[in-house]
């Protein structure tokens, strides 16, 4: 009778093992189909074709969507980039989970979104072609100077542009960073940190935000006009220690 008994729960311990080890293999089946269901397939940028705009316009926006396995298209964040990456028609300010463009140059070039999948990994990626197109006749500034053209964040810089004498009346010079902080208006008057009066060497005075990490970031100076039309930017680049 007690070797029986023995046989019995040596049995039932055979038969609760496999069962336990399927339990836990079901567990890690179902939060791999979990992760799965959670990544998105594809991704796309919204309006997936862009108007050619024109430099001096309001920022234009874009957001990305991703795919989900069931089919269904939702937002999603993702890394953003303008290219050429030398030479962009424009940059962007992200928002949260859309970004807005700014056209700065006259030119063609790509908006591309690229997002990391979550469960299995790997990255999805969508692009836009952009066209930026140039109104008036609007001269560029040159000789764009930052001083000091390094420092730390929330550094004060001293920006002056150039420009030509026989530009049209009422022009505005206007600098910018590439972080959507309000721009400055560079003046010829004599006062403040414009050193000679209608010499054509317009300057400002403008304060870098203080979230930056260490590395080289752009400022831009453009001109427009009473209607509206701008030049394409002329850029400088500070260095953030």
């Amino acid at each position: 009778m007690r070797t029986r008994t023995i046989a019995v729960l040596a049995t039932a311990a055979f038969i609760v093992l496999p069962v336990c080890l399927l339990s836990g293999c079901g567990l890690f089946a179902g939060k791999v189909l979990s992760d799965a269901a959670s990544s998105d397939t594809e991704l796309r940028i919204q309006p997936q074709t862009a108007p050619v705009m024109a430099v001096g316009d309001n920022p234009y926006r874009f957001t990305a969507e991703g795919k989900s396995v069931t089919g269904g298209w939702h937002q999603r964040s993702a890394t953003w980039t303008v290219l050429p990456e030398d030479a962009p028609p424009g940059f962007i300010i992200t928002l949260g989970q859309y970004v807005d463009f700014v056209p700065t140059n006259e030119g063609q070039g790509t908006l591309r979104a690229e997002a990391k999948v979550s469960g299995l990994g790997g990255t999805i990626a969508a692009s836009v072609p952009i066209t930026v197109a140039r109104k008036g006749n609007v001269p560029s500034p040159t000789n764009v100077t930052l001083d000091p053209s390094e420092g730390n964040t929330g550094q004060i810089i001293t920006v002056t542009a150039t420009l030509p004498a026989d530009r049209p009346e009422g022009v505005q010079v206007l600098a910018s960073d590439v972080w959507g902080s309000p721009q400055a208006i560079l003046r010829d008057d004599g006062k403040g940190p414009d050193k000679v009066a209608n010499d054509n060497v317009f300057t400002a005075q403008m304060t870098l935000p203080g979230f930056l990490t260490p590395g080289p970031t752009r400022i831009g100076v453009y001109a427009k006009d009473p209607q509206g039309n701008a030049s394409n930017w002329a850029w400088a680049t500070f260095t953030v220690k």
